[in-house]
């Protein structure tokens, strides 16, 4: 497994891959990788961002190697339904899974490829929520600006 950190227009991702598939996408308080372009799985990720930049209705097309238990995929599965610009709730999830918002919420939480699996389209009923385990600070300031970019305010 490789691994290398590299820049966005939303922060720094530390990018965990092999030469097929991703692993683990995170944002992360790192400076970008130099060499991380040579890898040509990289090259996508980083042209895959630039797209989402510019157009933030853009679906991620990347292999991915999700790796959770059945109800973390489950939720996952139902993450990558949600379209840019709509987000649906922790307790709706919940329903459809017959399960509690925490579980979906600790489903969120344990996402390994962010972006890529929008858990960030995911709120509280009555207001944002968390983003990568935290309700407060430096994740929950992306989490805005990701709504925010995708035309919503929460």
């Amino acid at each position: 497994m490789n691994g290398c950190v590299i820049a966005s227009a939303f922060g720094n991702l530390k990018v965990e891959h092999s030469e097929q598939v991703i692993y683990g996408l995170d944002f992360v308080n790192a400076v970008a990788d130099g060499d991380a372009s040579r890898d040509a799985l990289v090259q996508e990720i980083a042209r895959q961002l630039d797209l989402y930049s510019s157009n933030p209705c853009h679906r991620f097309d990347l292999p991915i190697d999700l790796r959770g238990t059945v109800f973390q995929q489950r939720v996952w599965s139902l993450l990558l339904e949600i379209p840019a610009g709509r987000v649906r709730t922790y307790g709706d999830i919940a329903l459809e899974l017959s399960s509690s918002a925490r579980a979906v919420g600790n489903a969120c939480r344990a996402n390994p490829v962010v972006l890529i699996v929008p858990c960030h389209r995911v709120v509280a009923k009555n207001g944002a929520g968390g983003y990568m385990g935290q309700v407060s600070g430096v994740e929950m300031d992306i989490k805005r600006r990701l709504l925010h970019h995708e035309g919503l305010e929460i």
